[in-house]
């Protein structure tokens, strides 16, 4: 007999994409699945989308609540899951036919399993690959939370597991025993998979990589992002707040020399940047610059780069330090894809 796999969607306002993910799901080759769409108190048409595929598939099941934010949607949904494993999709991504069976067929008898992925932006599609097949035992956890985001050892980006919440299958007792430190983050809004990720290698005792693609597609390109539409003090105020939990979770363990705090806010950041690329609205920018200019946390994450890539990154150091108009801004964006 399969067992039953427990297949969480939180949902907040996603009328745009929520059929897509639906109907992903219910094309998988793995058929035992419980999906849990928890309806985080949507004021668009979700609520309509979510009945109308519950009457049509008799696996899924719908929990309504008050918005509470992502985390306490992630919390609700992984209380009630009653399948052996859970696997995670956002209202706002798709994944491939086989997504859940990927997992499955490789689990054996892992904490979690995690695996490579799509990045769908527009109409772009790029894999995002794990840098190898690996079994990690739990003297490894360390060393992989002290790389989770940069990898010091090769001065770039960590592709080890990943520290997405989507890309992998987990144990249900797991998630569930870990529910006490989750529910610290309720607040935060940004971050919140690298801290999910971080408390996940607190608890497992195993784990498995395969740089294998589990077809999850992921969605940079969404509009509705809380990512995009964020005015600029409020995306650094959750950024720091991301970061301060982030601190506190790191305390609370007893790390020492560990610096992937201040990554994490150095790329919650980023997007506000990304976000400029093509804007003429130059106040906007010199609010940001004003603001980032005396960032202690951010300036700390920037030299601390600086040293951890070799130099590769002292030109955008440099111009981020003396940026005076958008058309230095808008060089220094170009000098920075060609690094």
């Amino acid at each position: 007999m399969e067992e039953i796999v427990s297949l969480i969607i939180p949902i907040y306002n996603q009328e745009l994409y929520l059929k897509k993910s639906l109907e992903s799901i219910l094309n998988q080759t793995y058929k035992s699945l419980e999906i849990i769409c928890v309806n985080d108190g949507s004021t668009d048409k979700s609520d309509e989308i979510i009945n109308y595929y519950m009457n049509k598939d008799r696996r899924i099941v719908c929990i309504n609540k008050k918005n509470g934010g992502l985390v306490d949607a992630l919390i609700v949904g992984i209380k009630n899951a009653k399948g052996k494993y859970i696997c995670f999709l956002d209202s706002d991504d798709y994944v491939g036919n086989k997504f859940v069976e990927t997992f499955i067929s490789n689990i054996e008898n892992y904490d979690f399993i995690a695996a490579s992925h799509y990045l769908k932006k527009d109409e772009q599609i790029f894999i995002n690959s794990l840098s190898e097949n690996k079994v990690y035992k739990k003297n490894d956890f360390e060393t992989l939370k002290y790389n989770l985001i940069f990898d010091e050892t090769k001065h770039e980006l960590a592709c080890n597991i990943l520290n997405s919440r989507w890309n992998k299958m987990y144990k249900t007792d797991l998630l569930k025993s870990m529910i006490k430190d989750y529910e610290k983050c309720k607040g935060i809004s940004f971050g919140e998979d690298t801290l999910f990720t971080y408390i996940l290698l607190n608890y497992a005792q195993n784990g498995k990589a395969i740089n294998k693609n589990c077809e999850y597609y992921y969605n940079i390109g969404n509009q509705n992002s809380m990512m995009t539409n964020e005015s600029i003090n409020a995306h650094i105020k959750k950024s720091k707040e991301a970061y301060l939990m982030f601190n506190e979770l790191i305390q609370i363990n007893k790390e020492e020399n560990y610096y992937q705090s201040i990554v994490m806010y150095y790329y919650l950041i980023e997007p506000l940047f990304q976000r400029m690329e093509y804007s003429t609205n130059v106040k906007q920018f010199k609010i940001l610059y004003k603001y980032l200019k005396s960032d202690k946390i951010y300036n700390k994450a920037l030299q601390y780069l600086c040293n951890k890539t070799n130099g590769k990154r002292k030109i955008v150091f440099w111009a981020r330090k003396n940026i005076k108009c958008a058309y230095i801004y808008k060089l220094m964006l170009r000098i920075k894809n060609f690094l």
